[in-house]
């Protein structure tokens, strides 16, 4: 053992001993190497695995959110209430466009009242109520601005455009997420039979 270091003068077995010694050596520095890096190497797939559980948490949530927003908008009592605005916006807009003193206008006055004291005070906010108020009296030529039929005509059209704007916007703020007011609108106010036959 004392010629490990001079491999001319050592014999056979001293030969395969010094090898596996460096081989051993060689195992060590390889695992203590590796070793070093496996805390390193363990914190990173740590993080990652942390940053995909999270990402894949948040987007559970966001799916959902998303669900329990369609079944908020599929209720039969979210579907009356945008059918009532949609309902009393055509109403508003029909009084607001129609000749004075037409039938059409004497039919839509009385829809509107049916509204106004039935299943929109169900459903209107302060800015509709009050909107729907001014509307009312302008049409009963109560209010200094609505007294001859022009300025009533004008006026009317004015309160029929932020009628519909103000329901627009209620309905946004009740349904906490923009909503896509067509497809809305195309589910509420489908044609039924009775208008087809018109």
């Amino acid at each position: 053992m004392k010629n490990l270091e001079n491999p001319e003068a050592m014999s056979p077995a001293e030969k395969k001993m010094s090898l596996e010694i460096k081989d051993l050596e060689h195992k060590c520095k390889w695992l203590q190497r590796n070793l070093t890096f496996t805390p390193f190497i363990s914190a990173i797939f740590a993080t990652l695995a942390t940053i995909a559980t999270f990402l894949g948490g948040g987007y559970l949530f966001y799916e959902e959110q998303k669900r329990q927003a369609a079944l908020t908008y599929n209720t039969p009592v979210w579907k009356n209430h945008v059918k009532v605005y949609f309902d009393t916006v055509d109403v508003v807009s029909r009084i607001a466009t129609s000749p004075p003193k037409s039938q059409l206008r004497k039919d839509e006055e009385q829809k509107f009242l049916q509204l106004f004291h039935g299943s929109l005070v169900l459903v209107e906010d302060d800015d509709l109520r009050q909107l729907k108020v001014d509307f009312a009296n302008c049409l009963q030529g109560v209010v200094e601005i609505c007294t001859t039929e022009l300025d009533k005509d004008t006026h009317l059209k004015e309160l029929s455009q932020s009628f519909a704007n103000i329901a627009r916007t209620s309905l946004e703020r009740k349904g906490k997420a923009e909503l896509n007011m067509g497809s809305i609108f195309n589910q509420t106010n489908q044609p039924t039979e009775s208008d087809t036959n018109k």
